[in-house]
């Protein structure tokens, strides 16, 4: 209810049990989170230290080119490496996303594998505002809706 994603909201509760995953030393796995767009993986957001105090996140585009933009945490002193599965990663969105106008698609890399972590049409609950503003214009300018979709 706090976010007002109206597409969850019938959904019926459940627990669900999933396998626990470590990455060699990795205390926190880093998550690779694709923004894409109609489709279209148009950005890489990826957390290091997610849901900790160190919490950083760094934008890349598509070809592992950072991008100078910020969201609700700092961006990192180290950037990540271009993951090992990333061309892995790319083909599994485009099976994925289905034409979608947004879709954010959460990928972990788990000892040189890719594993599956999340769908969201609300990255941030679509509340989180991007800085430099541009960023804004640019990406919502991505999200197409045709007439007759059905949203």
């Amino acid at each position: 209810w706090s976010g007002r994603e109206w597409p969850y909201k019938n959904v019926k509760p459940r627990i669900i049990a999933e396998e626990y995953v470590r990455n060699g030393d990795d205390e926190v796995l880093p998550v690779y989170k694709f923004m894409t767009f109609s489709g279209k993986p148009e950005i890489i957001q990826t957390i290091q230290n997610d849901k900790t105090k160190d919490e950083a996140i760094d934008y890349f585009d598509i070809n592992w080119n950072k991008l100078e933009l910020k969201q609700n945490y700092p961006n990192s002193k180290i950037s990540k490496e271009k993951p090992e599965t990333l061309n892995e990663m790319l083909e599994l969105i485009g099976k994925l996303s289905l034409k979608i106008p947004f879709l954010r698609i959460d990928f972990y890399e788990v000892n040189g594998k890719v594993k599956f972590s999340e769908f969201t049409f609300y990255s941030d609950c679509g509340f989180a505002k991007f800085y430099p503003n541009e960023w804004d214009e640019k990406l919502g300018k991505l999200i197409v809706i045709e007439k007759g979709d059905d949203l």
